[in-house]
């Protein structure tokens, strides 16, 4: 797998990335004179500036058939990319919700469990102390 990032003046000067970019854009319907299309999907943006990177990813699928002309010209590829911003470089800020709600369930749910066991154990406590009492007679 090969990533290559280029800023977006370095697209426009170079025909053959150009030609690249917009055949993509045309496959996936997006115009690229329309700067506040879709298309900013596969650019990021740093917040300190408003420079813009092009990803260009190339790979091959991992995969072996039995069809020699798939295996000589393999079909195109799709991958998505989500670039998703670190909390204090530590998780993915999308993870960060998830993580809170799994530990208010955590914590909800460990007292709760606790009372039902304590609520079963003294249902079955009744029932055993009398037969035990009866037996030792």
């Amino acid at each position: 797998m090969k990533l290559e990032t280029f800023e977006l003046q370095t697209v426009h000067d170079d025909p053959d990335l150009f030609i690249s970019l917009s055949r993509t854009g045309h496959q996936q319907g997006i115009s690229l004179a329309d700067p506040n299309s879709s298309a900013n999907t596969t650019t990021t943006t740093t917040s300190s500036s408003s420079s813009r990177l092009l990803l260009r990813i190339v790979a091959t699928a991992d995969y072996y058939t039995d069809r020699q002309d798939l295996m000589e010209s393999a079909s195109p590829t799709y991958t998505e990319i989500i670039l998703d911003p670190w909390v204090y470089g530590l998780v993915p800020a999308t993870i960060v919700p998830i993580a809170a709600y799994v530990l208010a369930v955590a914590a909800l749910a460990y007292p709760l469990a606790r009372a039902i066991c304590r609520a079963i154990e003294s249902l079955a406590d009744c029932g055993c102390t009398d037969q035990r009492e009866r037996k030792m007679k």
